[in-house]
């Protein structure tokens, strides 16, 4: 399946993966390396991951990140990558407004 990342969802990336780096020497690119593995196993395994605030979420295993997407015409979407450990309110408010939501 054709997998697309949004540009919320490459900056949410970017971001966690410097805070990581900034906090431990080469945390941020294991960060980075699981991430993009767990992103790239949409491909194949997209859709059998728990519908949450109108998204597929995909709970990463090492990290406390979970990443928000849809599967739209045979094609998985990335919206957003974000912080569990963040208020549920702050979650749904970066996601947006679900009548906006393709």
């Amino acid at each position: 399946m054709k997998l697309r990342m949004l540009p919320p969802a490459l900056e949410d990336l970017e971001e966690a993966g410097q805070f990581y780096e900034n906090s431990q020497k080469e945390l941020g690119q294991r960060f980075m390396t699981e991430l993009i593995g767990e992103i790239d196993s949409l491909r194949y395994r997209a859709g059998i991951h728990r519908v949450c605030l109108g998204y597929h979420r995909l709970l990463v295993h090492r990290f406390p990140f979970a990443v928000f997407y849809k599967i739209i015409s045979e094609e998985v979407i990335v919206f957003r990558v974000l912080d569990c450990r963040c208020d549920p309110k702050w979650i749904q408010a970066k996601l947006g407004d679900p009548e906006d939501r393709p």
